[in-house]
């Protein structure tokens, strides 16, 4: 029963935000380089939704894996998503119907914002800040902050090639990876 009411909240949170549906939310596949400072490559590959509050302005919800040279394969996404899980297993353990409720709601927190400037008519110029990226693997789990820009060049009405450059820092060690990157994309009309 308790399961019912979480599902409902959902369902009540989806409808409820006009937002949720905007004509500017965008959907990313990619793939990133990353170097850090003693030249150790890592690879990802990304999984991105751009979350439209605006014509310039978007949430981003980042989900990727990878191999890096020292943790292995790693796991990246936004903190909020990592926490509701962690939510929603305890609800599963203690049946709370607080832990359903904050594990589902724990999922709409973003991981940063991407700012929006055109360039023309196909064309867009997007700097980006996520500061609440986690990267998870086998070792440990580590908080990132990260910074870059976006170029995207649509080929069609709704679909773009992009181009990622940016660095990243994790908040508990003095390690900064900079990392190109390169995808498709699509506009969620």
């Amino acid at each position: 029963m308790k399961k019912i009411h979480a599902f409902y909240i959902l369902i009540f949170v989806c409808c409820s935000c006009p937002s949720l549906w905007a004509q500017n939310n965008k959907v990313v596949f990619s793939g990133l380089y990353e170097l850090n400072v003693y030249n150790d490559p890592s690879y990802k590959a990304s999984f991105l939704y751009e979350h439209a509050l605006n014509d310039r302005v978007s949430l981003n919800y980042n989900f990727s894996l990878g191999v890096t040279p020292e943790d292995g394969f790693v796991f990246q996404g936004p903190m909020g998503a990592y926490g509701g899980s962690f939510l929603l297993l305890l609800a599963l353990q203690d049946d709370e119907d607080d832990y359903y409720a904050m594990g589902i709601l724990g999922f709409f927190i973003p991981e940063g914002l991407t700012f929006h400037i055109p360039f023309g008519e196909s064309t867009m110029l997007s700097p980006y800040f996520n500061i609440l990226s986690l990267q998870h693997s086998v070792y440990k789990t580590t908080p990132y902050i990260e910074a870059g820009f976006k170029i995207r060049q649509y080929f069609v009405n709704n679909a773009f090639i992009q181009l990622d450059l940016g660095v990243s820092s994790a908040y508990t060690r003095s390690t900064t990876r900079n990392f190109v990157g390169g995808g498709i994309g699509f506009d969620l009309h």
